[in-house]
């Protein structure tokens, strides 16, 4: 009679016997044993198949377990490094008992968050897994939670307040003081330049909350992409002019794509107003489309400021500090990393080149239909 795919043949009768009490327990167990010098896995209970999708047939081998619960190498490492300290370390305090949490890929339910219990000798490990991911996964929504409303407030009691203080120096100066025409045209352009700044504060922090509560709503549509891109380009009119800038658009006239509408428009923006933002004063922008196979790549190219690899870096890896335009422009800080959160939900991805000192030119790249 085949023995059940939950154990194998060399099971002693005490092994048997422990089996039978395993079966009972209400979560994932599995039963390592020192064979030929390998840990061999003599035993899962129901409730680990169940979980974890794993007969003994399909993970013979400690190792083997470690492959398939933790396929991504480096975590993989990571956790047999985590192991064999806390092992070491109970095994010198004169202990048998190790306890971590780990991330462990299921079969049956995908990555999962789990407390692992191990009960160790030199001959036997006995390990239980207790499902915590509800738990961590409320922790960590609580913990972005707060780390959003820092952001928030941060952003609201220095960003915004100094680009309103400028707002209200330059009132005060237009009111107080008697301008010539063409003082009161410039200080007028200024205005213009901060009122704009300041919808583009409230539409980032707006959207970007938004996106980092799970509120923002996807709903593709058929997209004119050059009546798009020169509505956009219409905003920025006063600060291209104010800095002489020369801005070219080649997109193809009736070119269109399936997207949503509004998570395309703050991307574009964000994406020009940088532009706009880091380039000098008679300096050059284009705005551009290519269609291939079934994707469009939309990007924008300046020839200001730059960045260098580790500028780069930190834009992608969200630990870039707000930059200053070359007038003095700031930002949120948030402009990048919310477009790589809004395009991830429409399939889309951003990449950036770059040249200190040359120029930069931000891509992005969107299926020309919308998935389902």
């Amino acid at each position: 009679m085949e023995a059940p795919a939950n154990r194998f043949d060399f099971l002693t009768d005490d092994d048997v016997s422990l089996s039978g009490i395993l079966d009972c327990l209400p979560y994932p167990f599995l039963v390592a044993k020192m064979r030929n010098g390998l840990f061999y896995n003599l035993y899962v209970n129901p409730r680990f198949q169940e979980e974890m999708g794993y007969n003994c047939k399909e993970i013979p081998t400690l190792q083997d377990w470690f492959q398939r619960a933790y396929p991504e190498p480096s975590y993989r490492a990571q956790v047999m490094l985590d192991w064999d300290n806390l092992s070491n370390t109970a095994a010198a305090a004169g202990g048998d008992q190790v306890s971590m949490q780990a991330l462990i890929h299921t079969k049956n339910f995908g990555n999962q968050w789990y407390e692992i219990k191990n009960t160790i000798n030199k001959d036997f490990h006995l390990v239980a897994f207790l499902n915590i991911d509800r738990a961590v996964s409320r922790q960590n929504e609580m913990e972005r939670a707060n780390a959003n409303k820092g952001k928030i407030l941060s952003i609201l009691s220095h960003d915004l307040r100094s680009t309103i203080a400028n707002l209200h120096s330059l009132s005060s100066l237009m009111l107080k003081h008697r301008l010539s025409p063409d003082e009161f045209k410039e200080n007028l352009k200024a205005l213009n330049m901060q009122a704009l700044r300041i919808i583009d504060f409230f539409e980032n922090l707006l959207t970007w909350t938004k996106s980092n509560f799970n509120k923002v709503n996807v709903n593709p549509s058929e997209i004119d992409l050059k009546n798009l891109i020169g509505k956009i380009l219409t905003i920025y009119e006063s600060p291209i002019h104010l800095k002489g800038i020369s801005v070219r658009m080649q997109i193809k006239h009736g070119e269109k794509l399936q997207s949503e509408r509004g998570i395309l428009e703050i991307v574009i923006r964000n994406l020009i107003s940088n532009a706009i933002k880091f380039t000098h004063d008679q300096g050059r922008i284009m705005v551009k489309s290519v269609q291939k196979n079934n994707t469009v790549t939309i990007s924008v190219e300046d020839t200001g400021t730059g960045m260098d690899a580790e500028m780069i870096a930190a834009v992608l890896n969200n630990t870039n500090a707000p930059a200053f335009g070359t007038r003095n422009e700031k930002g949120l800080g948030i402009g990048l990393t919310l477009c790589r959160e809004l395009l991830t939900k429409i399939g889309g991805d951003l990449k950036i080149e770059s040249t200190l000192g040359m120029g930069t030119k931000i891509s992005i790249v969107l299926p020309t239909k919308a998935k389902p």
